[in-house]
């Protein structure tokens, strides 16, 4: 896969609701697609909902952030090969160091997680 949108840059997997779904059950799916992680009944908690508004280019929606806990080793992931290219386990500092490089898509939006 190669990423035609900011290639080399890092960014966190996203998807949209159903109609009729919350963010949290969407956030279950998505999960387990992108990553082949069930994570339902897992710790989590509601961390960040923000609004995005980009009146220019017509794309406005909201975000909701989410943290699960679940301990697994690197050799479970299974990548989505058709949307998800690599994945990368970070310190906070690493992620920091990264955003304040200008290399993680949207990190001043949720540096606040």
């Amino acid at each position: 896969m190669k990423k035609r949108w900011a290639p080399g840059h890092w960014e966190t997997s996203g998807g949209a609701c159903f109609v009729g779904e919350s963010s949290y059950q969407a956030v279950l799916k998505k999960v387990k697609e992108k990553s082949g992680h069930d994570v339902t009944g897992c710790p989590h908690k509601l961390s960040l909902t923000y609004r995005r508004n980009n009146p220019d280019e017509g794309d406005n929606y909201f975000v909701d952030i989410y943290l699960f806990v679940k301990d697994f080793n690197e050799d479970e992931v299974k990548l989505q090969e058709e949307e998800t290219c690599d994945f990368k386990l970070a310190t906070l500092e690493k992620i920091k160091a990264i955003g304040e490089e200008g290399k993680f898509l949207h990190y001043n939006s949720i540096k606040a997680v």
